[in-house]
């Protein structure tokens, strides 16, 4: 019967797939929108972080009302779906956005320049030499050079070498927006190239320094370079009055042409389920994105691996501690109370209690920026590490919360009937408290542990390109959502289960264990 509905189910989404149409690109694009003046009252989109609002509104100061994407994909697809009368994009970004949108197109009236510096911490010892580099690059001509290599003649495949020269003077480490191509995008590879790239390349070499690149979306420069986790930031930031004020900014290194991009009402419409088979080859195939979601795919497993025994165990340890300094369960000891300090125990237990509460009401996603900006901020610990102490804190947060709640239903008897036998307060938790709570809580354990899987999905957040990430570069690379969300859907579908199937059996074995030694004895 299951089968027979996923049947019905799979032909269903093939007819509503084949109901709606997509476009196929006219000779002589005709843009519905021609003019800055036509938007009026109209929505427009922009990608969250950029100032192309204000150049619009420099044109038509009662013009039109901007909507704010934090991913330049997302705001095509708007665009597409008609949710937006256009979109503001730098002019090489949005050159090769048309090229690979069938029914976009360029409107003739642009909106002017807007001027992209580097960005340093305030106050950076670094600031007045990366100014003078970046003013000589741009004196010399060799930014007017590297934006014709990028921008006029872009090559998805081209790489770039790093830290091949000498590094004496320590490590400079770089924010980029690793889905903005031609400026800072990854290749086939999977590597980190474009002009800021290239830019970032050459300043380091110019300090003797070691480049380490940090990619990130755009909404988290800023942090960075706030919370000194950077040393610098290369990413189509604009100069303006308010970023002086927080940041140090050098010379501009370009002039960003503000385009507009609106729908091409000369396109076709054609029926989508031809669209669907050039969408999986250009996705996978054409651009090797799939090696990109197979690394993406180690990092989540590499994730959910290594953080949930730590998790479990740092649960435990926490759950027992409670417990342990708790009046509530067992008998007390008012000999041990006074001997290791009253106080000071129910401080510990208020501590620990109160982190509980805490991971438990936080969601995973202000925890790992926390960790990572704030805890480790100034730290070259590693973001894989980052977000598995995040994971593993919360998953700790979540197996304490089920030990306890479990522990209070069991009432006093247990800890009575193991009294008897003369256990302990530790002896009882670990031997007989413990061994309950895992046998009669198992479900709960289970969806404890497979929700740590499913929050290995922002851990992109803090620059660490687990399958989620790497769907969104792949989106953002092909601005087709369908390929890459479809196969980190199915990815994710799949862990869950092989997951849940494994910890069944583990605990079904344990049942038969447990069963086989009663019959026994």
């Amino acid at each position: 019967m299951r089968k027979h509905i996923l049947l019905l189910v799979f032909v269903c989404v093939l007819a509503l797939a084949g109901a709606f149409p997509t476009t196929a690109r006219a000779d002589d694009a005709q843009p519905e929108y021609t003019e800055l003046s036509q938007l009026n009252d109209l929505d427009v989109g922009t990608v969250l972080g950029t100032t192309y609002d204000s150049d619009v509104l420099n044109y038509v100061p009662d013009g039109p009302t901007f909507k704010y994407y934090s991913e330049m994909s997302e705001m095509l697809v708007a665009l597409k779906r008609g949710r937006i009368a256009a979109c503001c994009l730098d002019k090489p970004v949005a050159d090769i956005a048309i090229s690979r949108n069938v029914g976009l197109t360029l409107m003739p009236q642009d909106a002017g320049l807007d001027a992209n510096a580097v960005a340093l911490p305030k106050g950076s010892p670094l600031t007045e030499k990366v100014s003078a580099i970046v003013s000589r690059l741009v004196e010399d001509g060799t930014m007017n050079q590297l934006e014709n290599e990028w921008c006029n003649t872009p090559e998805p495949d081209r790489s770039l070498p790093q830290n091949d020269w000498p590094t004496n003077n320590g490590v400079i480490r770089c924010a980029v927006d690793d889905a903005t191509e031609p400026m800072s995008y990854r290749n086939d590879k999977g590597e980190l190239v474009g002009l800021e790239v290239e830019l970032a390349n050459i300043i380091a070499k110019e300090l003797n320094c070691q480049l380490v690149l940090e990619p990130m979306s755009f909404d988290s420069v800023m942090t960075s370079l706030s919370t000194h986790t950077v040393d610098m930031a290369i990413a189509g930031i604009s100069i303006t009055d308010e970023r002086s004020e927080l940041f140090d900014l050098s010379p501009a290194y370009r002039s960003a042409k503000v385009t507009l991009v609106t729908r091409d009402v000369s396109a076709t419409p054609i029926n989508l389920l031809s669209r669907l088979s050039s969408m999986v080859v250009s996705s996978f195939m054409r651009y090797g994105h799939g090696e990109m979601l197979l690394g993406g795919l180690f990092i989540t497993l590499l994730l959910a691996v290594l953080s949930i025994p730590l998790g479990l165990a740092a649960g435990t340890i926490i759950a027992s501690h409670i417990i342990m300094l708790s009046d509530s369960y067992g008998p007390n000891d008012q000999a041990r109370k006074r001997r290791l300090m009253e106080v000071i125990l129910r401080s510990i237990r208020t501590l620990l209690v109160a982190y509980e509460t805490i991971m438990l009401e936080v969601p995973i996603v202000l925890v790992l920026l926390v960790l990572r900006y704030l805890v480790f901020g100034t730290t070259s610990i590693p973001s894989v590490v980052v977000s598995i102490v995040g994971l593993a804190a919360a998953l700790a947060a979540s197996v304490s919360s089920i030990i306890r709640d479990a522990v209070d239903s069991m009432g006093r008897q247990p800890w009575e009937e193991a009294s008897s036998l003369g256990y302990t307060r530790w002896q009882t938790i670990r031997h007989v408290i413990l061994p309950l709570v895992q046998k009669s809580n198992a479900a709960s354990f289970h969806a404890a542990i497979v929700q740590t899987v499913f929050d290995t999905s922002v851990v992109g957040l803090i620059a660490v390109h687990d399958i989620t990430r790497v769907a969104d570069l792949v989106r953002a690379r092909t601005t087709e959502a369908l390929p890459s969300m479809f196969v980190t859907t199915v990815v994710y579908l799949v862990l869950s289960k092989l997951l849940s199937m494994g910890l069944k059996m583990y605990t079904d074995r344990q049942d038969q264990g447990a069963n086989t030694a009663k019959s026994r004895s």
